[in-house]
């Protein structure tokens, strides 16, 4: 193809995007209680205040439709999410013969998200190490994962299906046996 040919087809598009994320967070952790047999008690609290927010403006013309990309909208958005959250910690003994450390916790994180509501997700954990360097550990938990501002606020695409051709015995390199009907309709419509 001539280059001036190219270059009256062609374009260069300029997009452009943003992620920003804005934390406040306060957090408190110690021993509360030594306990006897070399244990201890310990807590951690904390929350935090966090806004998120971001966008993508597509190049104009992509956006229109007017190039061999898929059209895309442009994406913005912004939330907030206030979260609470604490570990509990009990070590009942360490330091001893047979039980090097022994340790339990339970943790728990409350969140409200002003896009979609609010929850509670926790876990609750052990930890035994009958001698240094060997251990058995257990833990159950909960999860949430939260959506994207993308996922949230993606603005309306396009897409390019995939095609095939129906009458190709060979797609991924592997002949295959047609159909017997499908190989009729192939015939008939003269594709070898």
């Amino acid at each position: 193809i001539d280059p001036a040919a190219a270059s009256y087809v062609t374009f260069t598009g300029v997009g452009g995007g943003y992620n920003e994320q804005q934390t406040v967070l306060a957090t408190a952790h110690g021993r509360l209680v030594t306990l006897p047999n070399d244990g201890d008690i310990s807590l951690a609290v904390g929350g935090d205040f966090r806004t998120e927010a971001g966008g993508y403006t597509p190049d104009p013309v992509t956006a229109s439709g007017d190039s061999s990309l898929s059209a895309t909208a442009p994406t913005a958005g912004k939330y907030n999410v206030v979260e609470g959250f604490g570990e509990f910690s009990l070590v009942p003994v360490s330091g001893r013969p047979a039980a090097e450390w022994v340790e339990l916790n339970l943790a728990a994180r409350a969140f409200r998200y002003s896009t979609f509501g609010s929850g509670v997700t926790w876990k609750a954990g052990g930890l035994y190490r009958p001698i240094s360097g060997l251990g058995l550990r257990g833990t159950y938990a909960t999860a949430f994962r939260a959506p994207s501002i993308s996922e949230i606020y993606q603005g309306t695409s396009s897409a390019f299906l995939p095609g095939f051709d129906p009458c190709d015995t060979r797609p991924t390199g592997a002949t295959i046996m047609l159909d017997p009907a499908v190989a009729a309709e192939c015939a008939r419509e003269g594709v070898p």
